[in-house]
């Protein structure tokens, strides 16, 4: 339903930081 859509959008945007800073942390890494 309509309600599940912010849990939706909440995953997705925390995959998205997420997947982020592994970026920025290989970044630092090397």
């Amino acid at each position: 339903g309509p309600s599940s859509m912010p849990c939706q959008l909440m995953v997705g945007f925390f995959a998205y930081a997420n997947s982020l800073e592994i970026q920025v942390d290989k970044e630092e890494l090397e």
